[in-house]
């Protein structure tokens, strides 16, 4: 059996907060395994790994992740560990509309952490900085339109001329609900 856990068991067995018998049953071999924040020189491997292991699920011709995002990955802190890696891995191969997986294919969150990084995107090539720049310009433009609006995306469409159905495109890739300005 394999168990795994980020407490001190054996701290907590000194405590009475967990059995010791069942702490004796499992702490056979112990193996100490940092977080994936403190070997981030593993970030490569373990997403091409992964990216491997889900290829198969995938019915589009994928055929790698770009050194862009490799330099995105190593840079964010992944404070879910290896299995937040994997999620982002699949997240990117879902969304993903070229064969390489490229930074604005990672989700979100790992995007705002590049962006509020003291480089901020400079650490990507010129071209998806500028994406990534043009995504949150796009993001903040939506809040303020919605807001000014109070979530009336007909208005908005207007003011901002576009077709509504832009709009709603716009704000089904931010995450946006024209209802929260309501």
């Amino acid at each position: 059996m394999i168990a795994a856990t980020h407490e001190d068991l054996a701290s907590l067995v000194r405590d009475g907060r967990f059995r010791e018998d069942l702490f004796y049953r499992l702490n056979v071999v112990e193996i100490e395994l940092p977080p994936l924040r403190d070997r981030l020189g593993d970030v490569p491997l373990l997403a091409e790994y992964f990216f491997q292991q889900l290829r198969p699920r995938f019915l589009k011709p994928l055929e790698g992740i770009s050194r862009a995002t490799y330099v995105v990955l190593q840079r964010y802190a992944w404070p879910g560990n290896v299995r937040e890696l994997r999620n982002a891995i699949e997240h990117a191969m879902a969304v993903a509309s070229g064969p390489w997986l490229t930074p604005l294919d990672l989700p979100e969150h790992i995007l705002r952490a590049l962006r509020e990084s003291p480089e901020g995107g400079a650490c990507l090539p010129y071209p998806q900085a500028r994406k990534m720049a043009l995504r949150e310009f796009e993001r903040q433009y939506l809040i303020r339109l919605l807001a000014q609006t109070q979530g009336n995306v007909s208005e908005a469409a207007r003011i901002a001329a576009l077709r509504r159905t832009s709009i709603y495109k716009m704000l089904r890739r931010h995450g946006l609900m024209p209802s929260k300005f309501r």
